[in-house]
């Protein structure tokens, strides 16, 4: 046989390009500006990582809209702060025409929400409704001990950021599928932040009861769209408990 010829540069060009053109195919997709990047993500990140990771990008950007945000709000703000319920919170409809602000990032813990407050409160607040604990408690796992010294903290951060601002922290809502021991942790949970908010002479509001809550303790899945999440009526409900709450921190809102 005689020997191969050389090969043409056609050729050759493919053969150096084709690595190029899968590399610049893969990095758009990694990054989004071709489909399939979450196919790429999920074959090298670990599915907590990547749970993490996605947390962590949609509390930035939340960070970001409230910073947008803050040249446009005018003093007496009511300002809601808190995890998913509070960011799920339907405040328009639920108080029409009340000078209410949403600083809501779901899947977040006290700690986090303590190191944003100067991200999230606007300038003279005429009060502040704070949900905050259920992903320490139901996620984490935190004993009521620690969410007392994680909400102490929050509420020594807020005073002195917003000081004299009337202050109104909600309950931890349960699951809809708590068992008995569970109920009972919780519980003794709320009773901690309840001294806690009492301690700083701040209103604590029970959400521990029908109809949101059944007699066994657990969410009631008419007030809930899913195992942790008010639906519409829920959130009905929790609003007429805030605007009937005796004290100045409800006032704005009745």
């Amino acid at each position: 046989m005689g020997a191969m010829g050389p090969r043409s540069p056609h050729r050759m060009w493919l053969l150096l390009a084709t690595p190029l053109i899968l590399i610049t195919l893969l990095i758009m997709s990694w990054f989004h500006w071709l489909p399939g990047g979450w196919f790429l993500r999920n074959l090298v990140e670990a599915p907590a990582h990547r749970a993490e990771r996605l947390r962590l990008e949609h509390r930035a950007d939340r960070l970001d809209e409230f910073q947008r945000q803050a040249g446009d709000e005018s003093p007496g703000q009511v300002v809601f702060l808190g995890s998913s319920t509070i960011e799920f919170f339907p405040l328009d409809t639920c108080f029409p025409d009340k000078p209410v602000v949403n600083r809501g990032i779901g899947e977040e813990p006290v700690r986090d929400l303590r190191a944003r407050l100067r991200v999230s409160i606007p300038a003279k607040p005429a009060s502040v409704v704070i949900y905050s604990g259920a992903v320490d408690f139901h996620t984490h796992g935190a004993p009521p001990e620690a969410l007392t010294a994680e909400f102490h903290a929050l509420l020594q951060a807020l005073r002195r950021l917003a000081p004299g601002t009337p202050i109104c922290i909600l309950a931890i809502l349960p699951g809809r599928n708590l068992t008995d021991s569970q109920v009972a942790d919780l519980a003794r949970a709320n009773t901690a932040l309840r001294e806690a908010a009492e301690a700083g002479g701040q209103t604590f509001l029970d959400t521990s009861r029908p109809p949101i809550v059944t007699a066994t303790g657990c969410l009631a899945a008419s007030h809930s769209k899913d195992d942790w999440h008010l639906n519409g009526r829920g959130y009905e409900v929790l609003a007429s408990w805030l605007r009937d709450l005796p004290g100045p921190a409800s006032l704005p809102l009745r």
